[in-house]
């Protein structure tokens, strides 16, 4: 359990690139401020107003495709309802074939539904089949009608009113189309797949640990697989490979997600620029995140922090240099 306020996931970023930076920034509040953090922020608003709208499409695809699937089936069962008040005089056998044909093409499209419930089919695939099946069931019921010459007034009425239900399945499959071309634009300029299920920004809540170590806000969680997974982008400059202090950050979204998603993610992803790492959360990545935080409680009460390595380049790119009394350059 922790024995003080969480550390949020850009402290341990901070921290993990190097201790007396973070020291330094804690104190009396970082004032520090440059164009390079100006324009990471313009950025990741521009993120954030991206992955919004991927999750805005990508809800309204799942509805438009509900209602798609219930449209066309009511559209079908209004058009067999049609058929069946009809009263064929003699022509019995050429009524019930189309009937038949009718109930087989309901059956179908009732069983697709089911086994999209049932994950076993995708949604897209399945609410396209199941058009196509009302559309034939529809059609098979309107012949039995206009080829056969049968004076039913309520049966056309029924016919008709299944008429107007498929034309509004038709509606939903237009928005349902528009809505998912959307949304694959943006996960494909962003290069992000999945679900989106949380956007770092104001819409959403800060994730706390169930130990109270760790805070923070991903970008963003998209779920892959039945499990929520964590994302990061980074502005600026586009390193080799992902940075020690990166990974740790992306470490602590990991375990936020574990404890406020209820299941265990097993990588994440870092982004710079148009490239895309996966990093592996396993028990040692764990295991080193956990004794980082047990390094900050230490400089928090002992009440001083140092910096831990030898590399100008980190002192020259640090925002915090000119107020640093242990900067090599």
């Amino acid at each position: 359990m922790s024995t003080g306020p969480p550390f949020s996931a850009g402290e341990l970023e901070k921290f993990s690139y190097c201790p007396l930076s973070w020291w330094l920034g804690s104190g009396s509040g970082d004032s520090s401020s440059s164009e390079k953090t100006a324009k990471g922020t313009v950025q990741h608003k521009s993120l954030s107003s991206d992955l919004l709208d991927l999750s805005a499409n990508q809800e309204s695809a799942v509805m438009y495709s509900r209602m798609i699937m219930y449209y066309a089936l009511i559209s079908t069962i209004l058009a067999i309802l049609g058929v069946s008040l009809l009263d064929f005089n003699g022509k019995q056998m050429i009524s019930r074939l189309f009937l038949l044909l009718a109930v087989i093409w309901l059956v179908i499209a009732g069983s697709l539904l089911y086994l999209a419930y049932m994950r076993r089919l995708r949604i897209r695939l399945v609410e396209k089949w199941t058009v196509y099946m009302a559309v034939a069931a529809v059609t098979s019921a309107c012949i039995a009608i206009t080829t056969l010459q049968v004076n039913t007034s309520f049966a056309q009425i029924m016919e008709t009113a299944s008429l107007l239900w498929l034309v509004g399945a038709s509606v939903y499959l237009h928005m349902n189309i528009t809505a998912e071309n959307s949304a694959e634009a943006i996960s494909g300029a962003r290069n992000v797949e999945g679900k989106v299920v949380y956007v770092g920004d104001d819409s959403h809540p800060v994730l706390y640990s169930r130990d109270g170590m760790f805070s923070g806000k991903p970008d963003f969680i998209v779920e892959e697989g039945g499990r929520a997974v964590p994302g990061e982008f980074k502005s600026g400059r586009i390193p080799a490979g992902p940075l020690f202090s990166h990974i740790m950050q992306l470490s602590a979204y990991c375990k936020l997600v574990e404890d406020n998603y209820g299941a265990r993610p097993e990588y994440g992803y870092i982004y710079y620029g148009n490239s895309k790492h996966t990093i592996d959360y396993d028990d040692e990545i764990e295991k080193l995140l956990l004794s980082k935080a047990d390094e900050m409680r230490k400089c928090l009460k002992a009440n001083e922090a140092h910096r831990n390595h030898r590399r100008p380049g980190k002192c020259a790119n640090c925002s915090r240099r000119e107020i640093c009394t242990e900067r090599l350059v």
